[in-house]
């Protein structure tokens, strides 16, 4: 269990790290796009009406602007992570967040759902076992 917080808690630092500063009125404003990579291209994930914000081998962070309910977004998510062959091993939820592990073939999935104040934010790891 304190290695399901750990992840969650390193994510929430993660997505905390923004500042509220305003760029100058003269810098050039400039637009980042973040591909999908693989194996989240291969996992077929339910990603509409999302935003992708983190993309690596190992990671994926999207937001859902506006509240969502975290319970029934993660479910849609843990269904899904099931349907492509992942075992759940530990699930938690509760105050506005689901985590859930998932294990396959030598390799541990966490999937967090975490209900912000005006979104709500999917992260999952990959990572061997």
């Amino acid at each position: 269990m304190r290695h399901h917080l750990l992840v969650v808690a390193g994510w929430i630092g993660l997505l905390g790290c923004g500042t509220s500063e305003q760029p100058e009125p003269d810098a050039p404003q400039v637009e980042v796009s973040v591909e999908l990579l693989a194996p989240w291209v291969e996992m077929g994930l339910p990603l509409e009406g999302s935003e992708l914000e983190l993309c690596t081998e190992s990671s994926l962070s999207v937001v859902y602007e506006g509240t969502l309910d975290y319970a029934s977004l993660g479910e849609r998510y843990a269904t899904h992570v099931k349907s492509t062959g992942w075992r759940p091993l530990y699930r938690d939820e509760g105050g506005g967040s689901m985590t859930t592990t998932f294990a396959r073939e030598g390799e541990v999935l966490g999937l967090s759902v975490i209900e912000a104040e005006e979104a709500t934010v999917v992260t999952m790891a990959l990572s061997a076992l």
